[in-house]
């Protein structure tokens, strides 16, 4: 039987188009997981007073387990960005240390690069909370953060003092609480209380209006203080809690009215 040239000549097409497919590796087309993350001064842990620094973060994890980013500035308030590290952690957790730090140097406010990511690195990062965090000499516990797997909405570290409540409280303690809300409405917390009279005791912490109905409850008893908390924020809460004037406060056996407050907005 003769063959038809013109058949013929797309067999041989299709066969030299079905070897190249073959040679072709499968890491190259499939992305495992891609991150986009924005960075602020104000994620950090405790966050360093006067950086106003900001940075967006472009990450992608091939299935042959190779990370490949791009980081840039686009605020860096005179400080040198240096070491790049992954940790885990919720939004108000301090990983112990990084499980991978992304190896390259700054150009100005700029750095890009790959690196291979440990297969048991890979799957903690999908499965469980981890952020990056960029460091310099200056700023050894951050200069910017980000979560990894969910955008930070809201960060406030505030602190409180017996002289803003009303009316003012003669204490030596102080207080500081962290907020980060995220875009799942969720509300990371800390309360840290210090230099409190052994005498006295920590009660209940709030967050209020501005005519001081209570927004949130923080706090019920001393055991709920000096550990990350987080609780689901949802309808007027959550819309004052990030648009409206508000302050916290902590109450305590010896001042029941109040023995500390801070302004949040």
């Amino acid at each position: 039987m003769r063959l038809n040239h013109v058949f013929l000549c797309c067999m041989l097409f299709a066969a030299y188009g079905l070897s190249g497919c073959k040679k072709k590796q499968h890491s190259d087309e499939f992305v495992l997981k891609f991150w986009n993350v924005r960075l602020n001064a104000t994620n950090v842990v405790p966050a360093l007073p006067g950086n106003g620094s900001s940075a967006y973060a472009t990450l992608y994890l091939r299935d042959d387990y190779r990370l490949y980013y791009d980081i840039y500035f686009d605020s860096l308030a005179g400080l040198t960005p240096e070491t790049v590290e992954i940790r885990m952690g919720n939004p108000l957790q301090n990983g112990n240390a990084a499980v991978l730090q992304l190896s390259g140097n700054f150009t100005g406010s700029k750095m890009k690069g790959d690196v291979a990511m440990p297969k048991e690195v890979a799957d903690s990062l999908l499965k469980n909370p981890g952020y990056l965090v960029i460091a310099s000499k200056t700023a050894p516990g951050g200069l910017v953060r980000g979560q990894l797997d969910r955008k930070i909405l809201l960060a406030k570290d505030v602190s409180l003092t017996g002289d803003q409540v009303q009316p003012p409280v003669n204490t030596a303690a102080t207080a500081k609480i962290y907020l980060r809300m995220t875009d799942d409405n969720t509300l990371f917390y800390a309360i840290d209380v210090k230099d409190l009279p052994a005498n006295d005791q920590l009660m209940e912490a709030h967050v209020h209006n501005a005519g001081g109905s209570v927004l949130l409850k923080l706090a019920t008893t001393a055991t709920d203080y000096t550990q990350p908390l987080n609780t689901s924020v949802t309808g007027e809460a959550l819309r004052a809690l990030q648009q409206d004037p508000l302050y916290l406060d902590i109450h305590s056996t010896l001042a029941p009215a109040g023995l500390l407050r801070g302004t949040l907005r």
